[in-house]
């Protein structure tokens, strides 16, 4: 917005930003004068709940004017939200003048007297602010006070209209959920960090959390990590000692009246704060009757010393009790559930912004909880960003544009990551990354104590393992009956083993012991070990938890669903994490396979289709573009459905759950499909008119799927698995009628190499083949001719997949990520090709294979995610999980 103008004010510079909005400073050129301007972040202007709360900042300031509370000067129309036009206030932040060092007794008093006259203001008009913090606090030159910031306030009462249950909400929601929390974790009053209702005593918490720091430079309840942080709001009582020993008595009996655990016992208007601190800063104060001195009131060093022995053994003593209490008979902790809030110009980054434009895992906390990483999506290029999880910090990890999938050295000093094909490192106390090995696209790693990585390198390759200092890497010897992608590697303790995913939506792991791998849970991904003996994983949008018994590498009792609305991304990866702390943080959405079917015309246009919204894999619309066949997951596998377009009905083509993978005959009259009922993948066809069904190939070991079919009706294209994991392409030639009931097969290899060749079709001519292969160590599309391969082409420039051929035959089209590319071609004895174009941008579902179809019409058959693209700002946190999981796993303990 920099240079451009808002109705008459000009926008001369960005000013700082949070959670909900960006602060712009700008020019009246009506009255000449310079404001701030508050306008909401562009991710939340379409969210109703965010505008919501901006318009009730604007309703807060209007109904203000007081002189320690930043002035309203108007409500302007911009975009769907409008923009706060208010007085901008000079200064740094009292949290700048914080990190100086604590400040002395009078100027911290002075400043803590104009809070309390602000709140006082607020409170008289029924408004309470809720997330009163030192950087909300400005400091001008002549040494008055602003309190800034008002978007988390609400009104005493519920307006007419308003939500009735906001009344129950904490500081920061957006949404007007009892029970959860949003705002700087460090200044919550303890029925905050609970969740409970609150009202003007939250305020007067925060105002005393605020003059302690001021006198002592440090946050009361700051603590290495957020379940700490929240235990120490909740039961511990600040260290009065770090006050200086000059602080008069009334100053101590205020701080101790303002953060009195129980609302009942704090005091009850900020009105009394005002009226002690106008009484101590009187000069009829400045008495030693007034002088603090520590508890106990020590006359003398020798009693001081006296004292600090006596407490010392009591404490010494407590302590020996409390080991021996928890000891014999632990007593689980509460959990608490709160929310922080991401910078509203790096939000969690959408799946289409990862390789191929497939969701990855986005978040990683440190072993002890101290620091969250996450993958933020600045500028159109994702990057990661730390946040210090006990102060509330957020900074970027420099060079680490474009990666996606984090996870933590087990010092919890260094993370790894994947970007541009690579496995790379990058300490957290600065520097630039360090390039381990390569890995073409990246499906996350985990890092051993003794320095070696396990990671998930692309579709097509098993798990491998490469030291965390840098080197080749190798493969970890996994079973090739097993063809499909291992993904989210996490390590068992003790060295057991490594638990993975499959991309067909099921747990495995592979044992160090035995050097082999097995499956165990089906409708499972991204697992991860719990010190409590349970497996957590994700399915279908939810957290689970199982009791797993690691000895035996096996599940020991049903599972249970632990947190619902959790984003997953369609091949499986979850977004939460948790740490040794018990601290887990989680993105809230749903299950990312979820998606509807839509036309898309050559300028991106989308029609809705009327088919059921499902986890479609990959589909194929018939000849005609009058129907779609359309394989729908289930949790107990997958089968094949006949969409009528035109009259919007669905029918059932397979009722076995193991067959995916269609492809029409030329006529329109037949399907082939893959079907894995013996194990191993096979090729079957089904008459659409008799619906006879038979079988094709009878493979054992690793099988194939269909992938296209010559216009004749005698050559399918199928892809095979190799014994390197890898994909050739081979040809089923039918002789005499292809459509009689049992045809002779013969298979044929064509395109065979050590690298993966797939994703194929035939030209409507039938004399080139396109396909998509790695062999220049990254997918691009190619072209040769069919069905005896001679001289490649290359198609694509900078990455390609999906090729497809136009119905005509005319042009080529491609996909990379979100977007859609097309080449002009020439068919005929020789191929020509023009250079590739942009023809539109999607983002839409990349589903495992074919992702979209080609109709006669010109337009395109996509997939619509429901949850995929959405970015966040916001992010769920829980404290004393492992608690939480043996109250819920274990329900007769208390």
């Amino acid at each position: 917005m920099i240079t451009e103008t808002l109705h008459h004010y000009r926008i001369l510079e960005k000013l700082g930003s949070g959670g909900m909005g960006v602060v712009y400073r700008a020019h009246d050129q009506r009255l000449n004068r310079d404001v701030a301007i508050k306008v909401l972040s562009s991710e939340l202007m379409g969210d109703g709940r965010g505008t919501s709360r901006f318009q009730r900042e604007a309703r807060a300031l209007a109904a203000l004017n007081h002189p320690n509370i930043a002035s309203i000067y108007g409500f302007e129309e911009f975009n769907a939200s409008g923009a706060l036009v208010m007085e901008l206030v000079e200064g740094p932040t009292l949290a700048d003048r914080i990190s100086r060092g604590r400040i002395p007794f009078p100027e911290a008093l002075r400043i803590a007297l104009q809070i309390a006259q602000a709140l006082e203001c607020a409170h008289e008009h029924g408004i309470i602010h809720r997330d009163l913090k030192p950087s909300n606090i400005k400091l001008q030159e002549d040494g008055s006070v602003k309190v800034l910031d008002f978007g988390l306030a609400r009104f005493l009462e519920p307006e007419n209209g308003s939500d009735p249950n906001e009344a129950s909400t904490t500081a920061g929601d957006v949404t007007s959920r009892p029970g959860t929390i949003i705002g700087t974790l460090a200044y919550m009053s303890p029925e905050q960090a609970r969740g409970l209702k609150v009202d003007r005593r939250t305020d007067i918490w925060a105002f005393g959390v605020v003059l302690y720091e001021m006198l002592t430079g440090r946050g009361p309840f700051r603590r290495p990590t957020s379940s700490d942080s929240i235990a120490a709001i909740i039961k511990e009582d600040p260290d009065w000692f770090l006050l200086p020993e000059d602080t008069p008595a009334l100053v101590s009996r205020l701080l101790r009246h303002c953060l009195a655990k129980n609302p009942h016992d704090r005091l009850h208007a900020i009105g009394d704060a005002r009226l002690e601190l106008e009484e101590i800063l009187s000069p009829r104060a400045a008495g030693g009757a007034t002088r603090f001195a520590p508890p106990a009131s020590l006359a003398s060093a020798r009693a001081r010393l006296l004292l600090w022995t006596a407490l010392s053994v009591a404490l010494l003593m407590a302590a020996l009790a409390g080991w021996i209490f928890l000891r014999f008979r632990p007593a689980p902790r509460e959990s608490a559930r709160f929310s922080i809030l991401l910078p509203s110009e790096a939000p969690l980054a959408p799946a289409s912004a990862m390789p191929l434009a497939v969701g990855r895992s986005s978040l990683a906390l440190s072993p002890n909880g101290a620091r969250l990483v996450y993958v933020a999506f600045v500028s159109g290029e994702t990057k990661l960003h730390v946040r210090d999880m006990a102060s509330g910090e957020y900074r970027a990890l420099l060079g680490t544009e474009g990666a996606h999938s984090p996870f933590f050295s087990p010092d919890g000093e260094w993370v790894g990551f994947f970007a541009h094909d690579k496995l790379k490192k990058v300490a957290l106390r600065g520097g630039q990354p360090i390039v381990i090995c390569d890995a073409v696209l990246g499906f996350g790693g985990t890092w051993a104590p003794d320095g070696t990585i396990y990671f998930s390198t692309d579709y097509s390759s098993g798990l491998s393992q490469v030291a965390a200092a840098g080197g080749p890497p190798a493969p970890m010897g996994i079973r090739t009956q097993l063809v499909l992608a291992r993904f989210f590697p996490s390590l068992l303790p003790s060295n057991r083993g490594v638990l993975f995913s499959l991309q067909s939506g099921a747990v495995g792991v592979y044992d160090f012991r035995n050097q082999n791998e097995r499956v165990f849970l089906r409708g499972g991904t991204s697992p991860q070990y719990s010190p409590t003996g349970h497996l957590v994983f994700a399915r279908r949008g939810t957290v689970q938890v199982v009791p797993f018994d690691i000895e035996h590498l096996k599940p020991a009792g049903p599972p249970l669903q632990l947190f619902d609305r959790v984003r997953t991304e369609r091949d499986g990866a979850a977004q939460f994490t948790f740490a040794a702390d018990g601290t887990f943080i989680y993105a809230s959405g749903g299950d990312g396979a979820v998606g509807s079917l839509v036309w898309v015309d050559r300028s991106g246009n989308k029609q809705p289709l009327q088919a059921p919204v499902g986890d479609y894999s990959a589909f194929h619309l018939s000849p005609d573009g009058s129907r779609v066949v359309i394989p729908i997951n289930t949790p107990t596998g997958a089968d094949i459905w006949l969409y009528e377009i035109g009259r919007g009905t669905t029918t059932r083509l397979t009722s076995d759950n193991k067959s995916s993978m269609p492809v029409w005959s030329p006529d329109g009259n037949a399907v082939y499909f893959m079907n894995w009922e013996s194990g191993t993948p096979n090729i079957y066809r089904k008459t659409i008119d008799s619906g006879e069904r038979i079988q094709l190939t009878h493979w054992t070991g690793n099988g194939g799927w269909p992938s296209a079919m010559s216009p004749d009706g005698r050559s399918l294209v199928v892809a095979r698995a190799t014994t390197n994991a890898k994909n050739d392409l081979w040809i089923l030639r039918m002789s005499g009628d292809a459509r009689m009931s049992n045809p002779t097969v013969e298979e044929i290899p064509v395109l065979t190499s050590s690298f993966d060749e797939t994703l194929a079709d035939v030209s409507p001519d039938g004399h080139w083949l396109t396909y998509t292969s790695d062999e220049s160590g990254g997918w691009e599309v190619y072209v040769c001719a069919f069905p005896h391969p001679g001289e490649k082409i290359r198609i694509s420039i900078d990455g390609g997949e999906e090729p497809v051929w136009s119905p005509n035959g005319r042009e080529l089209y491609y996909r990379f990520g979100t977007k859609w590319f097309v080449a002009d071609v020439t068919l005929g004895e020789r191929f020509t090709a023009s250079r590739p174009r942009l023809l539109f941008e999607g983002p839409f579902a990349n589903i495992p294979s074919y992702s979209y179809n080609a109709a006669p019409d010109g337009r395109f058959l996509v997939v619509e995610g429901v949850e995929q693209e959405k970015t966040l700002t916001e992010l769920n946190v829980v404290t004393n999980v492992f608690d939480e999981i043996k109250r819920r796993t274990q329900p007769g303990e208390k």
